[in-house]
């Protein structure tokens, strides 16, 4: 800061200081400003506004109520005008020769975040079915679960079966109030052929139709 010339405030400012001092008495004793510079040295606060050894102009005092920073060349100032050189946030949206082109500053009013919906699906209670026949046949095996007005009652979409190599469900949903009738076997006494297999919904039964894997005799059905 060297040749640097000050501003009338800046030196009306030293001249208020030595007035005090000298009506205090204290021209051989440090006043508080520079007993604080003493103390602390280059910590102290006052420290860049003390008078420098080297012929330096010190720094102005600060102004009341603050003043605005002055944004040198190539530096970013954030909208209220404050500096922001070095700022974490504006930092990165500044041009980088070194890391390509920066990244875009945010809206105005922010991001609308997107929310994920979520479907909930009521739990329905299921009961398992434990009234049926079975029939054994050379290549099939049939099962017969009766139940009394299901034509009337439900619908042949809310009748589902699902097939695999050694297990098979049927599921009626709406014949009861509140709860679906399953008929599981999670291992048949035999292996079956899924897309072969399937049932009917007729007037007072399902009818359930298990093609073989092998031409084997079921005593049972599992």
């Amino acid at each position: 800061m060297a040749g640097d010339t000050a501003s009338p405030n800046y030196f009306d400012h030293w001249d208020k200081l030595d007035k005090a001092a000298e009506a205090l008495d204290l021209e051989d004793k440090p006043n508080a400003l520079q007993d604080n510079i003493n103390r602390k040295s280059a910590n102290s606060y006052y420290y860049g506004h003390a008078r420098q050894a080297t012929g330096e102009l010190a720094a102005p005092p600060p102004v009341e109520g603050g003043r605005k920073l002055e944004v040198p060349e190539g530096a970013t100032a954030s909208k209220d005008g404050s500096l922001a050189e070095k700022s974490p946030y504006y930092y990165a949206h500044n041009k980088r020769d070194d890391l390509g082109p920066p990244a875009p500053m945010p809206e105005a009013g922010g991001i609308k975040l997107a929310v994920e919906k979520r479907v909930v699906v009521p739990t329905v209670e299921t009961k398992a079915i434990t009234n049926y026949m079975f029939l054994d046949e050379d290549d099939i095996v049939k099962v017969y679960v009766p139940l009394e007005g299901l034509s009337s009652k439900v619908t042949k979409d809310q009748v589902t079966s699902v097939f695999e190599e050694q297990s098979m469900t049927l599921t009626v949903q709406g014949y009861e109030e509140d709860k679906d009738l399953v008929l599981k076997v999670p291992k048949l006494l035999n292996e079956i052929n899924p897309e072969d297999s399937g049932h009917k919904t007729l007037k007072n039964k399902v009818v359930i139709t298990l093609s073989k894997a092998k031409k084997l005799k079921w005593a049972t059905l599992k």
